[in-house]
């Protein structure tokens, strides 16, 4: 999707920190949110919409934070009002009234509080704590200014992000499903892979075929995210398609709507197409590293039946005592981070220092402490270090190249000492 894509979902957004007064937990019994110019400039100054006379504004609240268990949503509504209109003598004043919920009482003081108007009218209010690296995926996802206190965009202000994969899995975590681009590949998967869901390899394999011209030896880090972000589209492509079939049958059970039957496909849909990214990253991962020459192994398990993504050259070697401690490699891949990074800590208890290869870059400052103080070194492809620039050096993550180059040393260095262990095995 192009830059600006974003205008497709919203009209317009305001934002603020929320001061203690904003906030049922800063002691506010007002349950209304400061910053009304901003809000102007969004909501507008007409007639009033009151949530006591029937005709509030819908809104979908959500609370997001790094843990996506933690994610609420509450459907519900808002009022906006000129608090002075029967007063003729004072000039309007013009408030945000949220009624209490699940997400309006987690609200605190410093969180970022985003009001976005959807082109039928409807509001998205979303919460994210201060400091969490969902605050600065949103920050990056709308292009508004990290140090700004309170701000407003409009129409063509929307938008500092293209829409890839990871913003558009930031969109549908709001609940905000984004529509496919046609790729031009629809009636290929439908001929090759027929009207279901093909494996997930065989996929991960097409979308690599139809893009030739991309070289993971000369650059690594350009192959996994054009090969990956490919997948994406295809796959999404091919979901519509599939599921608008499905819809299209209908959900019966012995002649009445079978509604726990679509819950479970709704449900089934959502999970597919978080599992697949997973897989498709994974595999594309493996073949930059076959095509580099690296040894390797895929699901290795290790102890306590822990199973790591990769392990470097192998499993044998890791579970092999005499082999050298310093040239055994621990990857865990994901998409994205969030609390989920901590996995990785526990699948190689041999090895205390570990990588973690994964496509978010809008990760905390807490969160990136949190990683070197534990040894967890971050492989993130190299077009994706905008948002590192200003981190220690500690910090800094490794591009896929480089983990590349490091990996290959450390195999080279294990086929020299391979080849001394058997040259002295050898009677003289």
């Amino acid at each position: 999707m192009s830059r600006g894509a974003l205008r497709r979902y919203f009209d317009g957004i305001a934002f603020k920190r929320l001061v203690a007064v904003d906030t049922v937990q800063g002691g506010s019994r007002q349950h209304e949110v400061g910053g009304r110019n901003s809000f102007n400039r969004l909501l507008g100054t007409g007639a009033n919409r009151s949530r006591k006379d029937g005709n509030g504004i819908p809104v979908r609240y959500v609370y997001v934070t790094d843990d996506p268990e933690e994610t609420l949503r509450v459907e519900g509504d808002v009022s906006w009002y000129d608090a002075r209109h029967r007063d003729p003598k004072r000039g309007p004043e013009w408030r945000l009234y949220y009624p209490g919920n699940d997400v309006t009482r987690r609200m605190a003081e410093g969180d970022l509080f985003l009001v976005a108007r959807k082109p039928d009218g409807s509001l998205l209010i979303v919460v994210a704590p201060a400091g969490s690296s969902v605050e600065r995926q949103l920050q990056w996802l709308f292009g508004f200014d990290a140090q700004a206190a309170i701000g407003t965009l409009l129409g063509g202000e929307i938008g500092g992000a293209d829409l890839d994969f990871q913003s558009r899995s930031l969109l549908e975590d709001l609940e905000i499903e984004v529509a496919p681009d046609a790729t031009g590949f629809l009636e290929e998967m439908l001929r090759r892979f027929g009207p279901e869901f093909p494996p997930t390899a065989a996929f991960s394999a097409f979308a690599r075929e139809i893009l030739p011209e991309v070289d993971p030896v000369a650059d690594p880090d350009g192959a996994l995210l054009a090969w990956f972000e490919q997948e994406d589209l295809l796959f999404r492509e091919l979901e519509e398609h599939i599921v608008a079939r499905r819809i299209e049958a209908g959900f019966q059970l012995n002649g009445q709507t079978d509604v726990a039957g679509f819950v479970r496909y709704s449900l089934s849909v959502n999970n597919r197409r978080k599992s697949r990214a997973g897989y498709a990253f994974a595999h594309h991962v493996a073949e930059v590293f076959s095509r580099c020459g690296l040894r390797f192994e895929a699901e290795v398990v290790t102890e306590q039946k822990k199973r790591l993504d990769f392990m470097l050259p192998n499993g044998t070697a890791y579970h092999d005592p005499s082999f050298p401690r310093d040239l055994l490699t621990a990857l865990g891949v994901k998409t994205t981070c969030k609390d989920r990074w901590r996995q990785v800590l526990s699948e190689a208890a041999r090895l205390p220092h570990k990588h973690l290869l994964t496509l978010e870059t809008r990760i905390s400052a807490a969160q990136l402490d949190e990683m070197t103080a534990a040894q967890l070194r971050l492989v993130i492809p190299l077009a994706r270090h905008w948002d590192f620039g200003a981190m220690p050096s500690a910090a800094q993550p490794m591009s896929v190249a480089a983990f590349v180059a490091e990996a290959r040393a450390r195999q080279v260095r294990a086929e020299g000492d391979q080849r001394r262990r058997s040259l002295g095995a050898v009677p003289t």
